[in-house]
């Protein structure tokens, strides 16, 4: 089995910017909340993308926290992926979560799985630099302007990946200031 995670960047910070490689396993009808006024929005089968940041050193704001957040459902079974993190952080993971960020809605779902998280450890806030990389690919898919985006205007942060694999997303990116 492939390693669920990668870690890029300076080890030794728990802040950072990071990838949730999500899978659609059955064609969805997703209210993301009061995105697009609360309508529906179709997300079907396929590869997804959340570029997601955590900046603090310390708190539910440290990418181990907000990873463990992200993997637990507030109804249902966590992600399954929630138990090589408690086992890397070393951390007990929430025992509930209250739907806050447009990508609750998605992971929320019992059909749609994370099944790989990059960490991309930095002092530096870099998800807008990589959501605008990955919004100007062409094999990138924008489900809804805005989504997932809403402190970033403009862009948006869940998106739907066609045939691109992790490696390929990898080099993609503009690892810096770490």
């Amino acid at each position: 089995m492939k390693r669920p995670l990668t870690f890029l960047g300076d080890p030794s910070l728990i802040s950072g910017t990071y990838l949730l490689h999500i899978e659609v396993l059955q064609d969805l009808e997703v209210i993301y909340g009061r995105c697009r006024q609360a309508r529906p929005v179709p997300t079907p089968v396929g590869q997804y993308l959340y570029i997601g940041s955590a900046m603090s050193e310390k708190g539910p704001a440290s990418l181990p926290r907000r990873l463990l957040r992200h993997t637990t459902r507030a109804v249902g079974e966590p992600q399954p992926i929630q138990q090589q993190l408690v086992a890397e952080f070393r951390m007990t993971p929430p025992s509930a979560k209250r739907l806050r960020w447009h990508v609750d809605y998605l992971l929320e779902e019992m059909a749609v799985t994370i099944h790989h998280i990059t960490l991309i450890h930095s002092h530096k806030r870099q998800e807008s630099d990589i959501a605008r990389i990955f919004n100007e690919h062409p094999v990138i898919t924008l489900l809804a302007p805005g989504l997932g985006a809403s402190d970033d205007p403009g862009l948006t942060h869940i998106v739907r990946l066609h045939h691109l694999t992790i490696s390929h997303l990898h080099n993609l990116l503009p690892i810096e200031g770490t």
